[in-house]
């Protein structure tokens, strides 16, 4: 357990002063988050639902307690050239082949259909395979992932195995199952951190840099500058803001701009100020996310 913490200190979070008033990468927003974080999770999903939408793929439709997604390009060959595998996957995780429409129910039950989705987990290694390809990590971090996580369960199986062993043949006083009881709570401690074992490159830590960098500014406490565009700015850079979590510090930045729907985004009822559509969109957005997270196989970390 601390041989593990020590590799993690490699790989730590460091705070930066600089401010970057762009991406430093033209990358997917998911890979900014593999990038920050060294996993995969629902802030991943998140912001690629959103991206997909401003790229025109999807409409999303508020309707008060509930929601619907709807498709406004076929994916066909000539429409979808420029989708990620891992954006095609989730696509199709949320509507049925034949389908253009997808409400809230037809998303839980499409989550739902099995225990684990194999799609899902498939979307998230092909995250991490954009990730490693763009030279952020020393390999593959779902690997690294596994191989600690299958550590830890060998670790905590042979603690339950000297425990009991211990407990029924050794000396009394068994004070010894002291020990075995410390290895088997450092095992599930191992087991629970697994997915935070990400190494990255030199190359990825000095592009991890230039992203809290550009996180800096999407969080500073100021209005946003005059003349910025709400559909221009906010929108273009929302789906970083989110994997960098900063969406919220984000949108208090344009509170006092002319607010302007997206075409994208519908709803009954009125949504004339961007705090009420944020809200909105993000609880649609946030629901979906950590129900897909949720559901994904547990052979991917």
């Amino acid at each position: 357990m601390f041989y593990m913490i020590s590799k993690r200190q490699k790989s730590r979070l460091f705070k930066v002063r600089q401010i970057s008033l762009q991406p430093p990468a033209s990358v997917p927003p998911a890979v900014a988050g593999v990038l920050l974080d060294g996993w995969v999770g629902g802030r991943e999903i998140a912001a690629t639902l959103i991206d997909l939408a401003i790229r025109g793929y999807i409409f999303i439709i508020h309707k008060g307690d509930s929601f619907s997604f709807g498709k406004r390009k076929l994916m066909n060959k000539n429409e979808s050239f420029d989708l990620k595998p891992f954006e095609k996957i989730l696509l199709s995780k949320i509507f049925e082949d034949d389908k253009i429409k997808s409400t809230r129910d037809d998303v839980d039950m499409r989550v739902g259909r099995h225990i684990f989705s194999r799609k899902v987990a498939d979307a998230y290694l092909d995250v991490y395979r954009v990730a490693t390809e763009a030279g952020y990590f020393v390999k593959n971090p779902n690997k690294i992932h596994i191989a600690w996580k299958y550590t830890g369960i060998g670790l905590f199986i042979l603690s339950v195995l000297g425990y009991v062993l211990t407990a029924a043949y050794g000396p009394d006083p068994k004070f010894t199952l002291f020990l075995w009881g410390g290895a088997m709570l450092s095992s599930a401690i191992i087991i629970k951190f697994a997915s935070l074992m990400s190494i990255r490159s030199a190359y990825g830590e000095a592009q991890l840099k230039l992203w809290l960098a550009f996180r800096h500014y999407l969080s500073i406490k100021k209005q946003i500058e005059g003349g910025q565009s709400f559909v221009g700015t906010y929108l273009k850079y929302l789906p970083y803001a989110i994997v960098l979590g900063s969406e919220i510090e984000w949108t208090k930045r344009f509170f006092n701009e002319p607010f302007a729907k997206p075409d994208w985004f519908e709803s009954p009822e009125d949504v004339e100020a961007i705090d009420t559509f944020a809200e909105k969109l993000f609880q649609i957005i946030g629901y979906t996310s950590t129900s897909l997270d949720k559901s994904h196989e547990p052979t991917v970390e």
